[in-house]
């Protein structure tokens, strides 16, 4: 798939913002897809297999699948997915999936909610709005770039490092110097490595992963504050309330109270 695609891409027509919740199932085949389709991940794991290559969404991972494709995929781990469901141009058979690893996975996870929530309760203009909150994501995803299968050396490097913070991420004392020493470098080299390779640095990769899963948390059944941001990784409230809203420009109480009322976000 040429890497410019996402760039070059028209959507004609909107069909779907699915919401879907996923449980772990066995592989489901799919034959030539009716249309295009973005998977966004907001909790949990799915992996995508098209010719005999593996493509990881989660959290931290988009995936596109153009239109014409077969493939197969697997819910590796519980979890709700966002689909969006289009047509566009180009047309053209022979593409394979894209994975694309995001920097900043809570501002994808919000614009993708964002949208599920128009397309549900179809808001004044919420076609409009849902397309622009897509043609957003494409433009977010276009400038991330898709991941390059043919791994370099360096990244083999620091693999070890990047499964561990993603799957305990939710760990207080996780830092710089202990996923450098999985990766056999120095803090320093590690650091540099990893912002290199996917263009933000590892605490705030992993800050990005705790704020995706505390909104996760925050707009289902009642926590209190204290408890998520315990569940997630922060030490104190206080951190976690100034994080969290700097990143999300809502305190975590502003946030849940908009989104168990059906509002979007500010």
């Amino acid at each position: 798939m040429p890497a410019d695609l996402l760039s070059d891409l028209i959507i004609m027509r909107l069909w779907a913002v699915n919401q879907i919740n996923l449980q772990p199932s066995e592989p489901v085949k799919r034959d030539n897809r009716e249309r295009w389709a973005i998977a966004i991940k907001t909790a949990g794991q799915t992996v995508y297999t098209s010719q005999g290559q593996d493509y990881l969404s989660d959290p931290g991972h988009v995936v596109v699948l153009p239109q014409g494709i077969s493939y197969s995929w697997a819910c590796s781990e519980p979890g709700e997915c966002i689909m969006f469901e289009f047509d566009a141009r180009p047309q053209k058979r022979g593409f394979v999936p894209l994975c694309i690893r995001v920097g900043n996975p809570a501002e994808i996870t919000g614009l993708a909610r964002k949208a599920a929530l128009n397309w549900v309760f179809r808001r004044p203009a919420y076609l409009v709005k849902c397309l622009a909150s897509l043609y957003e994501i494409v433009g977010q995803l276009a400038d991330a770039g898709p991941i390059d299968y043919a791994a370099s050396s360096r990244q083999q490097l620091i693999l070890p490092a990047v499964r561990h913070l993603e799957k305990h991420y939710n760990q207080p004392g996780l830092n710089n110097d202990t996923l450098a020493e999985l990766s056999g470098v120095s803090t320093v080299y590690f650091r540099k490595l990893f912002t290199a390779i996917y263009k933000v640095s590892p605490m705030k990769y992993v800050q990005a992963i705790r704020i995706a899963k505390a909104k996760d948390m925050l707009i289902g059944e009642y926590c209190p504050i204290a408890h998520v941001a315990e569940a997630v990784g922060f030490d104190n409230i206080y951190h976690f309330s100034k994080t969290f809203k700097k990143l999300t420009g809502s305190t975590p109480t502003e946030y849940a109270r908009m989104h168990r009322i059906g509002k979007t976000e500010s």
